[in-house]
Formats: C-alpha cells, structure tokens, sequence
C-alpha cells in the first residue's frame, strides 16, 4: 500500500509540474492577447479620429461650397418702381437664412435685418438707401454658414438724362 501511495503521490506531483506550466503559457498567452487587445482599441481610436477630421474636412468644404454658390447667386437690383427702390434677389438653389449687411452699415431703409431669402428667385422686401443720395456699387454682407463677410454688387437701372 505503501508503493502505491508513492505512486499516486509521484503521479499528483508530475501533474501538478505539468499544470504549472501550462498555467505559466496561459498566462503568458493572456498578456500576449492583452497587449493585441490594446493595439487594436488604439488603431480603432485613430481610425475613428482619422474618419472625424476627414468628415469634418468634408463639412468645411461643402459648407465653402454651398457659401460661394450663395455669393455668386446673391444681388441687389434696383427695382423700376418706385425710384431708387431695390430689393435683395436669391438667383440660386440654396436658400438664405440671417442675411445682414454690414458694410456700410445701417444704409437700409425699409427692411428688417437679418434677411432670409428663399432659393431659386427669392426676394426681399423693397428698400432704399439712406441717405438717397449714398449710391454704393458693392454691399458686404453676411448670412448664417459664412465666416467673414461677402462682397454682392449693386445693380443700378440705366438712367437717362434729358435736359
């Protein structure tokens, strides 16, 4: 009985070495895969970095877009009646949200500010410059979506003198 508890001893004892290196590779394998984990997580967050400043790139240059479609759509026409009356004209396919004139400032008599302007043919409302005798050929403006403020030119009707 004695052999026998040797036996069963010596057998405990192999397993047990064999059990402690197998926990040394699993462990070992466990900060392997630990370490793989976080590798990936930090490719992920630049992945994720990377797609947000190409979206907002992407953001900035519709948004630049969209501004200079409105810039080269947008005017101030004189209207035929009465004289020396004018109104913003939106020619484009974007609307106008928050249009206010800025340079010269205050020269507008007759509408509120800011403006919005509807697309494809939209117009204010009639308004004159003050004093009337102020003639300007450019206005500065802006609207909601533009950061420094837009040059549109003044329309003036042909005007014939007679005397």
């Amino acid at each position: 009985m004695a052999i026998f508890a040797a036996l069963v001893s010596a057998s405990a004892f192999v397993v047990a070495i064999f059990a402690r290196t197998d926990s040394r590779r699993s462990a070992a394998a466990s900060e392997v895969a630990a370490e793989a984990a976080e590798e990936s997580a930090a490719a992920a967050r630049e992945g994720v970095e990377e797609a947000r400043r190409a979206n907002d790139r992407n953001d900035r240059v519709d948004q630049y877009e969209r501004n200079e479609r409105i810039r080269s759509a947008l005017a101030v026409r004189e209207q035929p009646n009465p004289n020396g009356s004018f109104r913003f004209h939106n020619d484009g396919p974007d609307p106008v949200f928050g249009l206010s004139v800025v340079e010269p400032a205050e020269c507008l008599t007759g509408v509120a500010q800011p403006i919005d302007l509807a697309p494809d043919g939209g117009t204010s409302d009639i308004f004159t410059f003050d004093p009337p005798t102020r003639e300007p050929k450019h206005l500065r403006v802006t609207w909601i979506g533009l950061d420094h403020p837009a040059k549109i030119k003044v329309s003036w009707r042909q005007r014939i003198w007679v005397f």
